[in-house]
């Protein structure tokens, strides 16, 4: 995996476990793969895992199973969806307006553009 030199390692295996999850390949009430797997499989040290799980498990994504190891939390879609809606409108957002503005950019060109985007994500669920 190839990380950015912007954000901390272990965030950015907190945003690939999120992914996982939005993309459905982690359902909620899942275990999921160890610390020990996680990190061979990422080739990180498995402390850098193990800071993201706790991250994890603070924001209320993932948690510790009764059964030892970790479980996808139940509403952990909800919460991830929720962060990301968030930011996006809070941060992103206000930017995307801004070039909008400043390029002049008809809001019904983002539209028609958004719309062949989602066409083809539809299409690629389909083949998939």
């Amino acid at each position: 995996m190839v990380f950015k030199e912007d954000l901390s390692i272990y965030l950015q295996v907190c945003e690939l476990i999120e992914v996982k999850i939005l993309k459905g390949e982690w359902l909620e009430e899942d275990k999921i793969p160890s610390i020990r797997s996680l990190s061979l499989e990422l080739e990180l040290n498995p402390n850098t895992i193990k800071k993201a799980i706790n991250e994890l498990i603070l924001r209320k994504i993932i948690y510790k199973s009764n059964n030892g190891g970790f479980s996808v939390s139940y509403d952990a879609l909800k919460i991830i969806t929720e962060k990301i809606k968030y930011d996006f409108f809070t941060s992103k957002l206000p930017d995307i307006f801004e070039c909008l503005y400043l390029c002049e950019i008809p809001f019904d060109e983002v539209e028609k553009r958004y719309q062949i985007f989602k066409m083809k994500k539809e299409n690629q669920r389909m083949i998939i």
